[in-house]
Order: C-alpha cells, then structure tokens, then sequence
C-alpha cells in the first residue's frame, strides 16, 4: 500500500499517519474502514467511492494506481475523501476512471486538495490533473481560479421512487406511453430473471452479453479480477442479473446498492433477441427489486444527452444529474497558452481604458 505523503502541512505527531493533534493532514489514507465510513456520509453518496470499489477498478485495469485521498486528524479518522486514480501510462491524476468524482464527504474547499495534488503531481511528474465533480458542489469557482477548465458533463439518469409504493405504482407512473406498453409486452413475453452474487457461473452466464456490448462500441472489457474483488467488499449488495427466455438467456446486468440507492453498472440484451425487449424487462425488474426493498432510487448509469439510449431512460421516467469534469493540463504548452490568455486579457483591459 502505498504511504502518507503529506504536503499541506508538514509538522508530524506520534500517530501512525502523521499530523499535529487536533489538526487535520491530507494525504493517502490507508484505513479502509475510516474511508468507507467517510464516503457513506457524503453529499452525494456515489457508489465508486468506496475503497472495495477503487481497488477492484484498479486491479482490472494494471496501469491504474488507486489514490485513497483524504482529509485526516490524528486519530485517522477521515473528515473527507477525494478518490482517484495515478495513470501510469498517460501520466495523469484523475477522478474520471471508472466514474470516480473527487471531493466527496462534505462541500470542501479544495484549496487544501489542489494543493496537495500539485504537490503529488510534481513528485510523480503528472502531466494533467483530472476531477470529476457530482452535482450540488458549491466550490466549482475555486477550481477555475485554480487554473481548472471545465471540460465536460456526464449526464447520470436516476429514476427516483419517492411516492412509489409498487411496481404497478412505477408502471403506471411511467411518462411514455409507448415504454409503458413494452413493460407489459415483456412482462407477458415470456421472460424471466434470476439473480445472485457473484461466483465463476454467474459471471460466465453474464459477460458474453456485456462482450457484446462492448465490441459494439470499441470499448475494452474489465478483468473478471474486478468483480470477485468488488464482491469481497460489497458481498450481497452486488448482483449479477440473468433474463432468459424458454431456457436460453437472452440478457444481463450488473447492480451495486450503496448510499440508499440502487446502481445499474451495466445492462444489456443480446442483439438477437431484440424483439422480445430484453432491456426493458431487465429495466423493470431491477426497479421491481429496488421498489419491494425499500431503495430511494435507481440509478440507471450514464449516456449521452439526445441519443438513443439516454432518450429510452428519459421515457422510463429516469430524470437528469450532471457531474462536471476539470482538468489542469500540467504541460510546458498548456502553461504557455494559459499565460498567454491572461496576457491578453490584460492587454484587451488596458486598451479598453484608453492606457
């Protein structure tokens, strides 16, 4: 595991992580428990924050280095959190990898952050600093003064249940009437699911349909290494889904519960087996689940706005949550230009004022 590198404070106490007594230190927190307990009372509980989940993310993926980040008083009790991720490869810090955002636990100030991770990332030679903020964080302004631009958003659907007391409430409740007649085409298609926590059967049952998926867009496939070290953390609250339909199986996904919520990480129905609406029926029976134990919400993931599928999660009545993505580029070129930019905005203040 990696040490406690301390930058925005430098005096150590006999603790083992360092630090003045009643004074926080940012640095690597090693303490799972401390840092699990920090990102379960976070503003916006996402589920990647917790250190199982980081781990696992890391050890599917080789060049990734986990970065458990955090505020810390002398006792090793964490105030926040900032999960992230060293990419070996490209040289980068970054919250962005595997849907991780930074500055979790509390509405922070990252002054004390960004400063710690200059600080990393001089020591380390980082190239670029990636965060990637969940909605409701009131400090965005600080990043951009930092030097931060704001890149992107990535767009969350969340269905939330709150008044939904059945599955018959949420079919009724759906807002399309073209989704809400697929739930009961699929429902009385003939489909059935099964589901239950990870082991070698359930996660062959349920990658080929997450292969294709993934050939389809180009996109590299986790390590099955991922899933059995998640499973270690999370136990129960992950799931692999199975749809079948007269005893083939016909679909598949992934559910992490954490935070009060219900997390679609993955779903998808073999592609010929399309007309029998295997994603909607996996939709609506993950939202069957969430309703009879008691979830406030379901998450259904991330898409693009004004496509197809984040359209087809709009009309099963999912709502829009935007996490905001920053980076500093470290280079030698970016420094240049962002110079230059403050050079002419000066110039074009001068020339304004007639000086």
């Amino acid at each position: 595991m990696l040490g406690c590198y301390l930058a925005c404070r430098t005096q150590r106490a006999p603790s083992h992580f360092g630090g003045v007594p009643g004074e926080n230190v940012i640095g690597i927190c090693e303490d799972q428990a401390a840092w699990d307990e920090a990102a379960a009372r976070s503003f916006y509980p996402f589920v990647a924050y917790r250190y199982g989940w980081l781990k696992g993310w890391a050890a599917a993926n080789p060049r990734l280095t986990p970065l458990f980040v955090a505020s810390m008083d002398d006792k090793g009790s964490c105030e926040y959190v900032c999960p992230l991720y060293l990419d070996e490869k490209e040289r980068v810090l970054t919250g962005a990898a595997g849907i991780t955002p930074g500055f979790v636990s509390a509405n922070v100030d990252p002054h004390e952050v960004v400063t710690y991770l200059l600080g990393e990332a001089r020591r380390r030679k980082v190239r670029k600093i990636v965060l990637q903020i969940p909605p409701g964080y009131s400090y965005c302004n600080h990043l951009l003064r930092s030097g931060f631009a704001l890149r992107r958003k990535v767009s969350f659907y969340v269905l939330s249940l709150d008044g939904i007391d059945s599955f018959g409430d949420f079919v009724n409740l759906v807002p399309n009437k073209g989704k809400r007649c697929d739930i009961k085409l699929a429902l009385r298609g003939g489909l059935a699911s099964c589901r239950g926590e990870y082991s070698p059967e359930a996660h062959r049952r349920f990658a080929p349909f997450l292969e294709e998926m993934a050939t389809r867009h180009g996109a590299a496939l986790p390590d099955e290494s991922l899933y059995r070290i998640v499973a270690d953390d999370y136990g129960p609250d992950l799931l692999f889904w199975v749809a079948t339909h007269g005893g083939a199986d016909v679909g598949s996904a992934l559910t992490l519960a954490s935070g009060g919520r219900l997390w679609i990480m993955w779903l998808q129905g073999g592609e010929r087996h399309r007309h029998l609406k295997v994603d909607t029926f996996l939709y609506a029976e993950i939202v069957r689940y969430a309703i009879e134990n008691g979830f406030g919400a379901v998450n259904f993931g991330t898409s693009p706005i004004d496509t197809p599928l984040g359209d087809f999660k709009r009309r099963l009545g999912a709502q829009l949550e935007f996490h905001e993505q920053y980076e500093l580029d470290l280079a030698l070129s970016a420094a240049i230009r962002r110079c230059g930019s403050h050079l002419k905005g000066y110039l074009r203040a001068r020339h304004a004022h007639g000086e």
